[in-house]
């Protein structure tokens, strides 16, 4: 039963990272290009939904439905855990990546221009 809800744990755990990152690409992309505050509201709610799935398919998944206490707090240290682990790094690789696609794009732009 200890060796269930230990695994239990590790999962949930395991799920509060993977929200870190799922919450760190929508930061990424804030941050790279401006966005009006309704597109931000919508942002919010895709994020709010990926995040209720998320968290709803694994109870469904791993311990049917049944909620505990411990369960939220193992996500709440995961997330607390990718934050000061990971967070930076992820975010700085993503910027650049998204400022390359800027980049990218913003050529393919004008080419198109020139080319009419």
């Amino acid at each position: 039963m200890i060796a269930y809800e230990l695994k239990l744990v590790c999962i949930y755990f395991a799920i509060g990272i993977l929200i870190g990152l799922i919450y760190d690409v929508f930061r990424s992309l804030r941050r790279s290009m401006k966005t009006s505050d309704k597109l931000t509201n919508i942002e919010d709610i895709i994020f709010i939904s990926i995040i209720f799935i998320i968290v709803t398919l694994a109870m469904f998944k791993f311990n049917n439905f049944k909620i505990r206490f411990y369960l939220f707090t193992s996500i709440a240290i995961g997330i607390l855990f990718y934050y000061f682990t990971g967070s930076k790094f992820i975010m700085k690789v993503n910027i650049t990546i998204l400022s390359y696609i800027k980049k990218f794009v913003k050529n393919i732009c004008i080419f198109i221009k020139s080319l009419l």
